[in-house]
């Protein structure tokens, strides 16, 4: 039972750690773009995953590649 309890309290801190996720849907993973650092990179992010159905990892080092966005 320990061992469940770590491994369950290391795969909360593993997501949390993550900046981006693909969600479920297309339009879950895209209602949360307004509110990252990389809005633009986060879309393209959601059609990689959601619409072209690439891998996760692809997505992910395009996303972690994209610049910083400016706000305005």
């Amino acid at each position: 039972m320990k061992n469940l309890y770590v491994f369950l309290i290391s795969a909360i801190l593993l997501f949390s750690a993550c900046e981006i996720y693909p969600h479920n849907t297309m339009k879950d993973c895209t209602s949360k773009c307004l509110k990252k650092s990389k809005p633009e990179a986060c879309m393209e992010f959601c059609r990689c995953i959601h619409e072209r159905g690439e891998v996760l990892d692809t997505c992910l080092y395009k996303y972690d590649k994209a610049p910083v966005e400016k706000l305005n």
